[in-house]
């Protein structure tokens, strides 16, 4: 569990300056998560599954987003599994198993933990965990917490300006040397997996590769370092799932870096949610992906990326809509300000056939971030659905120009079929003779198909969706819940297809 901290180390001035060194009232993020792994680990909670998910989300929660609204009902649904219908009121399964969490924690500090320096407490009546030191000792890495920032209060204001490959020697001069220099410490590498979260929160590919390259030098100061493997990881499988960057590069990428992230740290669940991803997106493993976020969401049932993956990768996949839009819910309640994920739960509501819904979320996305082609391109879809072929078609040119320079190939392949359905079918030709025509645009078989499927040359569909399973592009995986592929869902060709869309051979473990 990494994220940004809270304060300043203690002994920092808020400026990077070093100042006395003094103990803070709170005990630092860092000290924090290594008490939780502790108590987590303890013979006195290690057995209880259900209490070891619920501090761990109670007290990520209270870490990453002090704002969040810890009700009975989202930590019901959340770490109970109790679904939507969950009612507080007459299922007192929360207020229960807080009660017994309480006493399990007082236990183990009186017991094992009775030599811990930091405290970690649920008072009674509240689901918002306390912090504390149990004396006046400094905190768990006193060398860490009095390293100033690697950053500067200047340097971190250009940062979005950034995008260079040489970042690390533009940084520092001593950064692309084989061994780490001395002062390149652990609090170095947290600085900079804290500024890559930063920058892959905001929408774009952009920000997407200033902050694999921040990960990246993460990796470069700290090699042992488990959460800058799985950050880096987790940034890779974004990108390809959002496509914002080409799947094809970034999911081998990911793989690599959570196989090393599990290694080094087997209870990341940043780590576990990379693997599984990629285990749903190349591998079509939906059943041992979904295990797999289980197990993320074990380790992390706060962590809101997670829910969002698992609903878009392997629910929606899976033919479970509803779960995935509960599931899509919850990651908004821990991420309210994320417009990547109000336009996933936009979508899984499109898909599901609930068009005003999935307007209203649509809207929200685009109001918070109207410059991220994605809320546009799910907008498309929605007027589409509803045979507003203009407006489908000015949202998905707005989408291609916030793109970037070079179209996706998904973007031409929705223009083109918006342009058939409205009757331009010569406009909807020109486009998929541009799909076909390049190669630099990547996998073009499944969007070549979703044009053909607009004109209405159901047996080229056909044929161009079998050019996709032989390459197992990845976008294929959604093709039972796409709207424009529904009139084909009795043709017995695409029931054969669909059960192609499995392992080929088991995913990796």
């Amino acid at each position: 569990m990494t994220g940004p901290s809270a304060q300043t180390h203690p002994g920092v001035a808020r400026s990077g300056s070093p100042a006395t060194l003094t103990t803070p009232a709170v005990p630092p993020q860092e000290s924090i998560e290594d008490q939780l792994r502790r108590v987590v680990a303890s013979r006195i909670l290690a057995r209880s599954r259900e209490l070891c998910r619920f501090l761990r989300f109670v007290v990520e929660q209270t870490l990453r987003n002090r704002g969040v609204r810890l009700k009975e009902y989202l930590i019901g649904i959340a770490v109970f599994e109790r679904g939507d219908s969950f009612n507080p009121a007459t299922d007192p399964i929360v207020r229960v198993q807080a009660r017994r969490l309480r006493a399990k924690l007082a236990q183990y500090y009186e017991t094992e933990g009775r030599g811990d320096t930091v405290r970690i407490e649920l008072p009674s009546g509240r689901y918002v965990p306390q912090f504390s030191y149990r004396d006046t000792a400094r905190s768990s890495n006193p060398a860490a917490d009095a390293s100033p920032s690697f950053l500067t209060a200047a340097e971190e204001a250009v940062v979005p300006r950034i995008a260079r490959p040489n970042l690390s020697r533009a940084i520092s001069p001593h950064a692309g040397d084989a061994r780490p220099q001395s002062y390149l410490t652990y609090s170095e590498a947290y600085d900079f997996c804290r500024r890559a979260r930063m920058l892959v929160q905001q929408p774009g590919a952009e920000s997407i590769r200033q902050g694999i390259l921040f990960f990246e030098h993460a990796v470069q100061v700290e090699p042992g370092w488990g959460p800058a493997y799985a950050g880096l990881a987790a940034t890779y499988a974004q990108a390809a799932l959002a496509g914002t960057l080409p799947a094809e590069t970034c999911l081998p990428a990911a793989r690599s870096l959570a196989t090393q992230a599990l290694d080094l740290d087997a209870r990341s669940a940043e780590a576990h949610a990379a693997s599984a991803l990629v285990r749903a997106l190349c591998d079509w493993d939906f059943a041992g992906a979904e295990k797999q976020f289980r197990k993320a969401l074990d380790l992390g049932p706060g962590l809101a990326p997670v829910h969002d993956w698992y609903a878009v990768s392997t629910l929606v996949p899976s033919g479970q809509l509803d779960h995935a839009v509960l599931e899509l819910k919850v990651a908004l309640e821990f991420a309210p300000a994320s417009i990547a994920i109000q336009t996933d739960l936009a979508w899984a509501l499109y898909l599901s056939r609930r068009l005003d819904e999935a307007l209203e979320h649509c809207q929200y996305a685009l109001a918070s971030g109207s410059a991220h082609f994605r809320p546009h391109y799910v907008l498309g879809l929605i007027h589409e659905a509803r045979s507003n072929f203009d407006l489908a078609a000015a949202s998905y040119e707005r989408a291609e120009r916030l793109f970037g320079d070079e179209p996706a190939a998904f973007l031409s392949a929705a223009l083109g079929h918006a342009a058939a359905m409205d009757g331009k079918i010569t406009q909807a030709f020109e486009l998929l003779g541009r799909l076909t025509g390049r190669s630099d645009l990547g996998p073009v078989a499944l969007a070549a198909a979703t044009v053909l499927m607009g004109i209405g040359d159901v047996d080229a569909v056909f044929e161009w969706l079998d050019k996709a399973a032989v390459t197992r592009e990845s976008g294929l995986i959604w093709i039972r819940a796409d709207h424009r592929f529904e009139r084909l869902r009795t043709d017995p060709r695409f029931v054969a297809l669909v059960s192609r869309l499995k392992p080929a051979e088991p995913g990796p473990r």
